[in-house]
């Protein structure tokens, strides 16, 4: 091992000597295993939380899907992830939510509806729909619908019950929260979390989480390291291409870096700016970008599951160089340039169209970090469209 790389092996030792502290459901826990270890196998092989599955290991089949919340000013968001493809560090001052954290002594009403509509066979896909389902009601309440709850399941796979039960199970969901919301208004408001507390859709400790999580150390930044082998944003591809070699590396995270242009979308002299940490779904639910690319909510919901946009970042598509790469193909046509840094040595701007040299190659030196990516407004009257061709219609390659 060069000097370098064991410089940082050993600050990343020194880091995280202290644990990675989180809320694990309703209890803080403090994980002292390796930074780089996947959620999912710290659930079930150390905390023996096994209702959270293991099935393709890809980020496919949804069973091993949980909640992570997030504090933002008072409030605490919550978003679906898969847990296999999410590393550790990452959970820092933050709360993680597996099924075992959202049961009651008696069922949930979206466990009720799954069961009163025998949406179940096997049931090993259930406890993955389930948290999806729930974490739907929490970030929508009674401004839900049916076809944006169907898209939800759209990161599950369920090969022996069906999906028309699950439809089924759907509606009357939906109809039983309309009823609630015409004796409760706070059902439609931004935050409905109290509301479905009152409700019995998720246990009462969810209305803590934000004073708790206020009181823990939010995550610390990582300085970049040209001797780090392995740079990660998301992890979505990383893990599953390279994810025994992770388990054992030193990995720079960059969602752990305070850089503000790392993150966040906006427009300045013309052209619209975005940090490459942002995710699929933050790009698609923008407002300058759906003014730019009006259709983008809909092309968005072609990429991959609502599990994986949540994770997947803008520059982490460019940067992985795949020829099925979705947002590099939009990009290209948009006259995209990426803002290229390499700590103290300066930064340099690099057209997209000259980005890509080969299969894997890029015009990108050793230690460099993507750090931006921007376009032209697009002039008014102009037209963008965007198709991907695939065998199936979602969750599917290019």
């Amino acid at each position: 091992m060069s000097k370098e790389i064991h410089l940082v092996q050993n600050d990343r030792e020194k880091r995280y000597d202290k644990g990675i502290r989180f809320v694990l459901n309703n209890r803080e826990v403090c994980a002292l295993e390796s930074p780089t270890m996947v959620v999912l196998d710290y659930l079930r092989n150390v905390q023996r939380l096994t209702g959270t599955k293991e099935g393709c290991r890809e980020g496919d089949c949804g069973a091993c899907t949980v909640l992570v919340g997030e504090l933002q000013g008072n409030c605490v968001r919550y978003k679906t992830v898969a847990s296999c493809l999410m590393p550790l560090a990452e959970l820092q001052g933050k709360h993680l939510v597996t099924i075992e954290g959202i049961n009651l002594p008696d069922l949930t009403p979206i466990q009720r509806a799954i069961v009163e509509y025998q949406a179940t066979q096997c049931g090993f896909c259930t406890p993955g729909i389930v948290i999806s389902l729930t974490g739907y009601l929490l970030a929508r309440g009674a401004r839900a619908n049916g076809r944006e709850m169907a898209q939800i399941l759209g990161g599950h796979l369920c090969r022996c019950t069906g999906y028309s039960s699950l439809k089924r199970a759907i509606h009357s969901l939906l109809s039983l929260v309309e009823e609630w919301a015409q004796e409760d208004p706070r059902l439609r408001s931004e935050n409905p979390m109290e509301a479905l507390v009152d409700r019995k859709v998720i246990p009462s400790y969810f209305s803590t989480i934000a004073g708790r999580l206020a009181k823990l150390s939010q995550p610390s930044a990582l300085s970049p390291s040209e001797s780090s082998p392995i740079i990660m944003a998301g992890g979505t591809d990383v893990y599953v291409q390279r994810g025994s070699e992770v388990s054992s590396s030193s990995v720079l995270f960059l969602n752990l870096r305070e850089d503000p242009e790392l993150k966040g979308i906006s427009c300045e002299e013309g052209k619209i700016r975005v940090g490459a940490l942002t995710t699929f779904e933050e790009f698609s639910h923008n407002l300058e970008i759906q003014r730019a690319i009006p259709n983008i909510s809909h092309y968005m919901k072609r990429v991959a599951s609502l599990q994986i946009r949540n994770r997947a970042t803008i520059g982490g598509n460019i940067i992985n160089a795949s020829p099925i790469g979705d947002i590099a193909i939009l990009l290209l046509v948009m006259g995209t340039t990426l803002k290229l840094e390499r700590g103290k040595d300066g930064e340099r701007w690099v057209p997209l169209a000259k980005f890509y040299k080969g299969y894997k190659q890029l015009e990108k030196e050793e230690g460099e970090v993507l750090t931006q990516i921007a376009f032209p407004i697009p002039e008014p009257g102009t037209l963008i469209y965007f198709e991907k061709v695939s065998k199936r219609k979602y969750l599917d390659i290019a």
